[in-house]
This record gives structure tokens, C-alpha cells and sequence, in this order.
């Protein structure tokens, strides 16, 4: 699994705010990969770079988080602890 911090504590107060979520039963593992701001731009650049031959990237990140948990070289979520 990755995750993008950001972007998960702001599902969780959307959920919240609609009583559709009680966060204490939330957990994350501490070996999760995180989405650093750099695999967005990564995302993005890779994207443009490919011209009329673009995938249709989310450009949210999770293509270079996994090539970084993939080599081993990324940051899990115990490192940030």
C-alpha cells in the first residue's frame, strides 16, 4: 500500500464531518510507502514528457511511490514517525 498523507487526513474529515467514518477505528501500517510532494511532480513531468503518447496519469503520485517502494528506496510511514 502507499499513501498520501494529505490527501488521506482530508477523506478522513470529509468522512467525518458526514458521520460516515469514526477515525479511532482507522489504522495505517507503519511500512506504507508515502506519497512524497516530489512523486507529484515526478508524475506530472513524466506525464508531459510523453507528449501525444500520454497514459492518462491521475498525477497523484502513486506510479513513482511504488517504483520507489519497488527499489526499495522509499519512505514508509515509520520513517516519518
Amino acid at each position: 500500500m502507499v499513501i498520501d498523507p494529505e490527501r488521506f487526513l482530508a477523506e478522513v474529515d470529509a468522512l467525518e464531518s458526514r458521520g460516515t467514518l469514526e477515525a479511532s477505528n482507522l489504522k495505517v501500517s507503519t511500512t506504507a510507502h508515502v506519497t512524497m510532494p516530489y512523486h507529484l511532480m515526478i508524475d506530472a513531468a513524466e506525464e508531459e514528457s510523453r507528449g501525444d503518447q500520454k497514459i492518462g496519469t491521475t498525477k497523484r503520485g502513486i506510479g513513482p511511490t511504488y517504483a520507489d517502494k519497488c527499489a526499495r528506496s522509499g519512505i514508509r510511514m515509520e520513517d516519518l514517525l
